[in-house]
Formats: C-alpha cells, sequence, structure tokens
C-alpha cells in the first residue's frame, strides 16, 4: 500500500510539475511577443520620419508635427502639384505648336525646291497637289513631292 500511496504521490507531484511547466512556458511566449512588439514598434520610423523623407527637399516639414500640420502641408503640396501640372501642360501645348511650324516651314521649303524650274502655273498646281501629302518626315516628304514632280509635270516641261 505503501508503494501505492509513493506512486501516486510522485504521479500527483509529475501532474503538478507538468502543469506548472506549462504555465510557465506560457508566460515565457507571451513575453517574448510582447518583446517582439516592444522592438517592431522602437524600429518603425517615427511619423515625423515618414514625412520628412516624402515631402520634396524644398518643403519645410515643422519638427512637431501635428495632425493639422500634416494635412496643411499635404493640402499645399496638392496644390503645388497641381499648378506644375499646368503649366506642364502649357509647355508640351506650346512645343506642340512649334512643332508644327516647324514642320510647315520644312514642307514650305521642300515644295519650293523641288518645284524650281516650274512656271507659275505649274508651280501653283504643284503646291496644290503637296497639300494632300502626309508629311511623317524629310525624306519621305521630299521623295513625294519629286515623284509628283516627276509625274504630272517632267512631261510638260519636255514638251515645251
Amino acid at each position: 500500500m505503501e508503494q501505492n500511496k509513493s506512486l501516486e504521490d510522485f504521479k500527483f507531484k509529475v501532474k503538478q510539475w507538468l502543469t506548472i511547466d506549462e504555465e510557465i512556458n506560457k508566460i515565457e511566449i507571451e513575453e517574448e511577443e510582447a518583446e517582439a512588439e516592444r522592438k517592431r514598434k522602437e524600429n518603425a520610423p517615427p511619423l515625423t520620419t515618414i514625412v520628412t523623407t516624402t515631402v520634396a527637399p524644398t518643403t519645410e516639414v515643422p519638427t512637431t508635427t501635428t495632425k493639422i500640420d500634416l494635412i496643411t502641408t499635404t493640402m499645399s503640396l496638392a496644390a503645388k502639384n497641381e499648378e506644375l501640372q499646368a503649366q506642364l501642360n502649357a509647355e508640351i501645348e506650346r512645343n506642340v505648336e512649334i512643332k508644327k511650324d516647324l514642320d510647315e516651314n520644312s514642307k514650305n521649303k521642300m515644295v519650293d525646291t523641288v518645284s524650281e524650274g516650274l512656271t507659275e502655273t505649274q508651280k501653283d498646281k504643284f503646291k496644290t497637289l503637296a497639300e494632300g501629302i502626309d508629311f511623317s518626315d524629310k525624306e519621305t516628304y521630299q521623295k513625294k513631292l519629286e515623284t509628283i514632280k516627276e509625274s504630272y509635270f517632267v512631261e510638260e516641261t519636255q514638251k515645251e
């Protein structure tokens, strides 16, 4: 009997020890998770750092940043962005117009060059025919003009 009692005591103590060990393991796991969370928060950049790195270098961000300061800064950056976008669009439109004028001048010079040697009436007819040609690049346009001149006007000039 005594041996049974010793065995029962031993089992009881092992069971207690296992229960205590499980509790200790749970506490250790919770402490490790809390420590990892604390380290993650320590290593996370503060809000002012995030704002400073995402804002243009010419924009000053106060060192003590509040939500209102951030909203104000964001709104001013949005307004500046819209202004710059409008300026960019205006410059693009201006460049397109300049390109059109340049192409038109190039076309006119090529028409004048290719139509040399034609009579005034022939030049007028040649210019009218040249208006129907698409201008993609100078070389192609020049070749098309020369083809028109050879097709329509070479025979007439040879007849005269």
